[in-house]
């Protein structure tokens, strides 16, 4: 894996193990820095993914489990159904699977791929509502952080960085149709802000950061205005999907 650690690709590794002992993974990635392109040695391993309940689940009385959470690591995963609502949703935070580069993906059955190769059906205007409200959230913690002077430079910098992140991923999702959670353009930028350039001698976001913010936020704004994403996603065809999924393994 590009650009990891050895301690970074063994926690992956290990982490890896453990979903498959609790459940039969369909669609697994990095989340956070590492899909971002945004790690440093000391960045935690965020794993995201959507996994295939078993058929007692289905059609027997067996509660449906809807999510896994690892306790020692940062790793959530989501039963197909609440996965699928998720992506339909543009939760950001699950629609980003659909965007990560090979590299980053730990695991991708032909269930998986069957996701992957139909992801358009997620995209809707929708998604652009979901992702704004998502970052106005992150604005609003940032503000709430520095107004109450309890600033992490390290915290904050990040934090900046993943808002800028935000609306440059969503923006390009608007104009063309397509998600890459890896940031490549802008890369240096994101790293200089996640580095505490962009923060003044109080720890506090300077005017240059803010002018930047305007920039991309008026850019997604009109992205979204723009945009020849249906309104609504193909919740027919997510169904079907769902339910052809399901078939598999019933």
């Amino acid at each position: 894996m590009r650009n990891l650690t050895q301690v970074q690709q063994d926690a992956a590794e290990r982490t890896l193990a453990q979903i498959r002992s609790r459940c039969r993974p369909i669609l697994v990635g990095f989340g956070g820095s590492i899909a971002y392109g945004l790690n440093t040695p000391a960045s935690d391993v965020d794993i995201r993914g959507i996994f295939l309940n078993p058929p007692e689940e289905w059609i027997g009385l067996t509660p449906e489990t809807e999510q896994i959470r690892l306790d020692d690591s940062d790793t959530m995963l989501y039963g197909l159904r609440k996965g699928m609502k998720l992506l339909l949703n543009g939760n950001p935070n699950t629609i980003e699977l659909l965007g990560l580069r090979p590299e980053h993906l730990l695991c991708c059955t032909e269930e998986g791929h069957m996701i992957l190769s139909e992801s358009a059906i997620f995209f809707s205007q929708e998604t652009a509502y979901s992702i704004g409200a998502f970052a106005v959230n992150l604005f609003r913690q940032i503000q709430k952080q520095t107004t109450e002077g309890r600033t992490d430079v390290r915290t904050l910098g990040k934090e900046m960085s993943h808002l800028i992140r935000i609306y440059a991923m969503g923006g390009e999702l608007m104009k063309t149709g397509r998600i890459a959670a890896y940031r490549e353009r802008e890369h240096d930028l994101l790293m200089e802000i996640r580095a505490g350039a962009f923060l003044d001698e109080n720890g506090a976001p300077t005017a240059a950061y803010e002018r930047l913010l305007e920039q991309y936020r008026d850019a997604f704004t009109r992205a979204a205005a723009d945009t020849r994403l249906p309104a609504k996603p193909d919740r027919a065809r997510a169904n079907a999907l769902t339910m052809e999924i399901v078939r598999r393994v019933l």
